[in-house]
């Protein structure tokens, strides 16, 4: 893949604050895309624009879309990588958490791809890539609800992707297997922790540099091909 393959492409990544997504938007910028970093600490970061926001802020979302297209003249490329995970059972009425996983992980994508879409399809071109996991292809006991907010955009991504193949707007997901970010920080439930752990054990997560290069790899793609849906995981992760 060549280094510099997208120069001069602006790319919008959310969640660009930290783990994935700030290792995704130093490396898009490396390849010469203008990098449109969006999220919470984004501030410190070397790139072209900077949105400091709450992604379940939909109206700053619609703002941050707005403002790259009248910046940079266009919007090549935006990867829904925000995203939180709170595990624990469903007995313990987590309802706060539950919402907060349906906001950022669903409802933001839904709010980015609306304010972007029209501007891709009026020039014919684009790419929007959602950063998904393992498990909306496996669940298991306390992550029901966070699987379901994968699975539900893994399942609008498809439906995406074929509405807007013969109009030149390439769509596709990568859904995640364990990976080195601080996403498994956020678990407040004891047991789920202790569980994680457990399973940690078993493999080594991906370096968050690796699989921001794997994206990058991706979203470099010619414009005749899509990669569409990819799963991407640590090669000693069996489930």
């Amino acid at each position: 893949m060549i280094a510099n393959s997208l120069e001069g492409r602006v790319a919008m990544v959310t969640g660009a604050g930290s783990g994935l997504g700030r290792e995704l938007a130093s490396v898009l910028a490396a390849r010469g895309a203008k990098v449109v970093a969006v999220g919470r600490g984004v501030a410190s970061l070397h790139c072209a624009l900077a949105c400091e926001l709450d992604v379940r802020d939909h109206d700053a979302l619609r703002a941050a879309v707005a403002l790259s297209i009248e910046r940079f003249g266009a919007l090549d490329i935006l990867v829904n990588n925000a995203g939180v995970m709170y595990l624990a059972p469903m007995a313990d009425a987590e309802s706060d958490d539950w919402q907060a996983m349906v906001d950022v992980n669903l409802k933001a994508p839904l709010a980015l791809i609306a304010a972007a879409m029209p501007h891709m399809l009026a020039r014919g071109s684009g790419h929007i890539l959602n950063i998904s996991s393992i498990s909306a292809r496996r669940v298991g006991p306390g992550v029901a609800v966070y699987a379901a907010t994968k699975a539900a955009l893994d399942t609008v991504t498809e439906g995406l992707r074929q509405e807007l193949a013969p109009r030149g707007v390439r769509v596709g997901t990568v859904q995640l297997g364990a990976i080195g970010t601080p996403l498994n920080d956020k678990i407040r439930n004891p047991a789920m922790r202790r569980l994680i752990k457990t399973r940690e054990s078993a493999y080594t997560p991906m370096p968050a540099l690796a699989a921001a290069k794997a994206i990058a790899d991706v979203l470099a793609l010619p414009a005749a091909l899509n990669a569409g849906s990819l799963f991407l995981a640590p090669a000693d992760q069996a489930g």
